[in-house]
């Protein structure tokens, strides 16, 4: 995957690859909001994680900055979750 690939998914504008996991706030600073997604290309059925971050405050450019692609697979794991008895 290309920058350029990564940046049209997170404008909406790629038809190639499929949101697996929906954008979530990994991290924040005073200028930055920092976000995750999963996606998976289609023909190829790879997936990538992409971290990319954007203006946190109306002054800044609120344009996606910072993206950085990686190639990941899934892996199943087990939790225990502790509820009221």
């Amino acid at each position: 995957m290309t920058e350029d690939e990564a940046r049209a998914i997170l404008e909406e504008d790629n038809d190639d690859y499929a949101i697996v996991e929906d954008e979530r706030v990994i991290d924040t600073s005073r200028w930055h909001i920092h976000y995750a997604m999963i996606v998976q290309h289609k023909t190829t059925l790879e997936y990538f994680m992409l971290h990319y971050s954007r203006g946190a405050t109306e002054y800044q450019d609120v344009g996606i900055e910072n993206i950085d692609i990686t190639k990941v697979k899934p892996k199943e794991r087990i939790a225990i979750e502790w509820v009221a008895a």
